[in-house]
């Protein structure tokens, strides 16, 4: 099968959630022997997905917070947008259909990329699906004009596919369609446990991007808080990198709290065997957070802000803690109770390892199934 995946953001500038579903699927579709094309906003990137190029000048944004020279979709008119998708669908079908057009088309969210699917369905009569994420049922939620904009070519679609049950249910409640689950899921070949390398519970650790929805103050604040001898490693990217290193210089958590860039996922896992517990603390209604599967997968149990689909992955002291979200007394307590109870911890671990994670192959044949 010929699949063609519309991406609307640069590889090259960040991994975010919807680029690590594409990789998963990217990479298990190839591995299956379909032949995959991917239209993303640049044109070669770093890993060597796209290609054919977007043609937008400006760069949109993965969230709220943006790097400098990023547009959201809210600074853009419907106009603007109707626009966009139609020089975008013409320049895809230029280079992607040139020759023999795909069997499938896949839309990552539904906003701009969905409705440039939902052309060029129209135009070559190819089905097309769509991935929710939850970043985009979060705009649609508060801004119904993009229900409007978005909604027929959602309900279009032949599946959209939500990333969580809380993301499948906002689908629902804002433009409706031919709703399934897909879940998350890990490569396998990457993350992985390490039984020769014992667990250093005292070892925390944070992968992800540096944002405030990510609830980074809310575990700096915790770390503070709490009172183990415990380490933690933040790794990652975003607006956040450069305020966070000027609070931990004039911090007393300087020594105890280390910053790493952003790691690929093929050398991510070695982070995260060394440690002993992943912490996330996001203070948004997180629509999945593939991290909890990684973490998990490579042996961590994860304790978690208890929003959006995170409590779909954790149940709370079996394989992992759950806790209010921006409640720093809370996380910091339980950071105590996971590192000072041994007992505790050792349950943590033997709930991870009967955790059953899915494979990207699991999310290849969802999609496509």
């Amino acid at each position: 099968m010929r699949i063609l995946f519309l991406h609307k953001f640069n590889f090259n500038t960040g991994w975010g959630g919807s680029a690590s579903y594409l990789r998963a699927l990217h990479v298990a579709l190839t591995k299956m022997g379909h032949n995959i094309n991917v239209a993303s906003a640049k044109c070669p990137d770093i890993y060597g997905f796209s290609t054919s190029q977007l043609p937008f000048e400006m760069a949109l944004t993965f969230g709220p917070e943006k790097r400098p020279g990023e547009t959201a979709l809210e600074e853009l008119s419907m106009e603007q947008l109707e626009s966009m998708a139609e020089e975008a669908a013409e320049t895809i079908a230029a280079k992607e259909f040139k020759n023999t057009k795909p069997d499938l088309i896949i839309a990552n969210h539904i906003n701009l990329m969905a409705l440039i699917a939902w052309r060029l369905s129209t135009k070559f009569n190819v089905p097309y699906r769509i991935i929710s994420y939850g970043t985009d049922t979060r705009l649609l939620l508060r801004d119904r004009r993009y229900c409007h904009i978005f909604g027929t070519a959602a309900r279009g679609a032949e599946k959209i596919l939500s990333i969580s049950g809380f993301v499948a249910k906002e689908i629902l409640s804002t433009v409706g369609g031919r709703v399934e689950v897909l879940g998350g899921g890990v490569d396998l070949d990457l993350f992985y446990s390490s039984p020769s390398i014992p667990q250093a519970r005292n070892r925390l650790v944070y992968f992800g991007r540096f944002v405030t929805e990510k609830g980074l103050w809310t575990l700096l604040e915790a770390f503070s808080m709490q009172k183990s001898a415990a380490e933690l490693e933040l790794v990652g990217e975003g607006p956040l990198r450069t305020e966070i290193e000027n609070f931990l210089s004039g911090s007393p958590l300087h020594d105890r709290v280390k910053l790493t860039d952003y790691v690929a996922p093929e050398r991510l896992r070695d982070v995260l065997v060394c440690s002993g517990l992943a912490i996330v603390p996001s203070v948004w209604q997180e629509p999945l957070g593939l991290v909890v599967l990684e973490a998990m997968a490579c042996g961590l149990p994860v304790i978690a802000s208890s929003v959006g689909g995170i409590p779909e992955m954790i149940s709370d002291r079996v394989n992992g803690l759950l806790v209010p979200p921006g409640d720093p007394l809370a996380l910091a307590a339980a950071i105590d109770s996971a590192i000072g109870d041994q007992s505790l911890y050792k349950q943590l671990l033997a709930g991870v390892s009967q955790t059953v994670i899915p494979s990207y192959y699991d999310l290849a044949r969802k999609a496509i199934g």
